[in-house]
């Protein structure tokens, strides 16, 4: 079994890859964020880059599940999350300065070049550090497929999900379009700080995330997730002013920081000891997909015929069904405080101990049985 030291190193390069990959994936539409088609394309998930993101985002969880084991799961998920945000702020600006200064085609050329970071992080991981050790919980398949479909906690879960994006996707592609309409001149600027200010907020927040999924559990994560994207759309309906509308959308990066931890953490937690992780993600994301495609139509539907107003609070009340599916229907899904102890005490338990003997390591161990 590879050494806590080497560990350690597959982990930061793993989270050099959530870095690197985002940056070389959907960036080239974060990066022309003031063309209200790809603001779309990203929210709706029509582009083919958005699916890429998708699967890449279930390929990270799944290895580092594979690094650090279920009880280290939640500290790991939000430093990728962190690791994902600052690269998707490093590529937007790099990208923007980039076609500022050279022209609009160095930007492809400098998306390929962002790939090579993420394909030398990606060669630091080796297939032994990330396959099914003997001593955790990542075992061979032992659950049948048709077991995982039924499984209740995974349907009502991929439900809260479908939910969600029902609500989410759609509310910042109609922000948008109405910004465009009153104030088309400053549109682009303030429909790109739509969309960093919610990575800067994933990149502080995602790993407080992860310690409060290992320490209180994954429901209360989840409750204020809803809440943040039911009161976002409320606020939606009422707010014109260009400012609060950057403001508000503050609560985006709430959201994202909560399901990017939350989401692989909850599937690790229904699959566990099943060795269906990967099906596990694979049904949620199709969940993710169904909803964000339906969220753009149903809510073109209903500002068409309705207008703004009853359009985002449509989609308030969604995201109030999600929290109300959530609050009577999932079961709280992190196993006891014996089989996963919080990873902060198990990291500076492990600290303690090899500083007795000498040798300092900065690893989040493995768990055990």
């Amino acid at each position: 079994m590879p050494s806590a030291r080497r560990r350690a190193g597959r982990c930061h390069a793993l989270g050099a890859v959530g870095c690197d990959a985002r940056g070389g994936g959907d960036l080239p539409e974060r990066a022309c964020a003031c063309d209200l088609a790809l603001v779309l394309g990203r929210h709706g998930g029509a582009y083919p880059a958005r699916r890429r993101e998708l699967r890449a985002r279930a390929l990270i969880a799944a290895i580092s599940l594979g690094l650090v084991g279920h009880a280290a799961l939640g500290a790991r998920l939000g430093r990728n999350a962190r690791f994902a945000s600052i690269g998707n702020g490093f590529a937007a600006a790099a990208m923007g300065v980039c076609g500022y200064l050279v022209s609009n085609q160095a930007v492809f050329f400098l998306t390929a070049a962002l790939a090579a970071p993420a394909i030398l992080a990606l060669a630091r991981i080796r297939m032994g550090d990330a396959e099914r050790l003997r001593n955790t919980d990542v075992a061979a398949p032992t659950a049948t497929v048709r077991s995982v479909l039924s499984d209740r906690r995974l349907l009502i879960f991929a439900s809260c999900i479908l939910l969600f994006q029902l609500a989410n996707a759609a509310m910042l592609p109609l922000m948008a379009g109405i910004v465009t309409l009153r104030a088309s001149e400053w549109a682009s600027t303030l429909i790109a700080a739509c969309i960093v200010l919610p990575q800067l907020v994933v990149a502080g927040f995602a790993p407080w995330v992860g310690r409060v999924a290992d320490s209180w559990g994954r429901r209360p994560p989840l409750f204020f997730c809803f809440v943040a994207l039911a009161l976002r759309g409320v606020l939606f309906a009422f707010v014109s002013d260009p400012y609060l509308i950057v403001a508000v959308q503050a609560l985006d990066g709430v959201c994202a920081a909560v399901l990017g931890v939350t989401l692989p953490l909850v599937v690790a937690d229904i699959t566990r000891g099943t060795g269906r992780f990967n099906l596990g993600l694979g049904i949620v994301g199709s969940a993710v997909g169904i909803g964000a495609a339906l969220s753009t139509t149903l809510a073109g539907y209903v500002i068409d015929h309705f207008g703004s107003s009853v359009a985002f609070f449509s989609l308030a009340f969604i995201a109030a069904c999600g929290l109300a599916l959530v609050w009577l229907l999932l079961p709280e899904t992190r196993p006891d405080a014996e089989q996963s102890r919080p990873a902060a005490s198990i990291l500076s338990q492990t600290t303690r101990r090899r500083a007795s003997s000498g040798t300092l390591l900065c690893a989040v161990p493995v768990d055990r049985p």
